[in-house]
């Protein structure tokens, strides 16, 4: 699943997101534990700010700070879908920059 880094710092100005992020975190672990013996893992892929049109829009607009190339996330993304994630399950891999590393 993708959500945000939101899940390991909750984002200023939107508490709802926030509850929501942390609610679908705590059901992924649950699901995952419960079906990780029928060959499903279930983990979560939460983006920082990567460098899509949309941030950079918002960069452009003040909401400056490093962007993460897309392609970095979608590497992730790819090796959670792979044979050689197997064993990876119930886990949020934050790809953030180090940007939340301080809170977690």
């Amino acid at each position: 699943m993708i959500t945000s880094y939101g899940v390991a710092l909750p984002l200023p100005s939107l508490p709802l997101s926030n509850m929501t992020r942390s609610a679908l975190f705590a059901w992924s672990r649950t699901a995952a534990r419960e079906l990780f013996a029928d060959g499903v893992t279930v983990n979560l892929a939460c983006p920082g700010p990567h460098a899509t049109d949309r941030m950079k829009e918002l960069a452009g607009a003040g909401g400056g700070g490093p962007l993460g190339d897309p392609e970095d996330f979608g590497r992730l993304v790819a090796y959670l879908c792979s044979a050689a994630a197997g064993f990876l399950t119930g886990t949020a891999m934050v790809v953030d920059g180090g940007a939340t590393a301080a809170q977690r």
